[in-house]
């Protein structure tokens, strides 16, 4: 009688078990799709609200120990950031996502941004701070990932489109047309 209390109770425990693990395979795993906004277009993540002003090409970055080349090319992105909590908030670092979906996180450093937001950022209610963030990625359209930050399972996020445009960024040729032949060179006259 104990054998079969312990076998019944070792079938109930297995079923159980794969029953919560199916339970966890059938539940979706996919991010949610996120809204897209233009540059320039106030988005909430509350508590943080975020314009994005403008996004510039540098092929390097001038530093008091000379100039700091990128691996890539370097993006600044300059922004406004609000608290409209009620308490504090981190703003989290951000991200760029190409449209291959590859992913390329904020640099960590500063050097040669001249108004850098900074790489630990903590905000009081209602503060708005403005500054930028920089980011070494090939030259390319990108889409500017915004979180509230904090617990992974709380997070609001939304995409801001950054799209490509060679005349921001000298260091990109543009093609040319060709210029129109110029007056032809008289011949030297002969004085009499």
């Amino acid at each position: 009688m104990v054998i079969v209390k312990r076998n019944s109770l070792l079938r109930f425990t297995l079923l159980t078990g794969s029953l919560i693990a199916l339970a966890g395979c059938s539940q979706s795993r996919r991010s949610p799709m996120l809204a897209t906004f233009p540059i320039g277009t106030q988005v909430t993540t509350a508590p943080l609200v975020y314009t994005i002003v403008d996004a510039n090409w540098e092929a390097e970055l001038g530093t008091p120990d000379g100039p700091r080349l990128p691996k890539n090319r370097f993006m600044v992105v300059t922004l406004t950031v609000t608290n409209s909590g009620g308490g504090e908030a981190g703003v989290p670092l951000l991200s760029l996502v190409d449209s291959k979906g590859n992913t390329y996180m904020e640099e960590q450093k500063g050097d040669g941004v001249t108004q850098w937001l900074g790489f630990l950022r903590v905000m009081k209610p209602a503060e708005t701070d403005q500054g930028q963030i920089l980011f070494d990625v090939p030259p390319g359209a990108y889409k500017l990932r915004l979180s509230s930050g904090g617990d992974p399972e709380q997070e609001k996020a939304a995409l801001v489109d950054i799209p490509f445009m060679a005349e921001k960024d000298p260091s990109v040729a543009t093609p040319q047309p060709a210029a129109p032949p110029g007056p032809a060179t008289p011949a030297p006259t002969k004085l009499k």
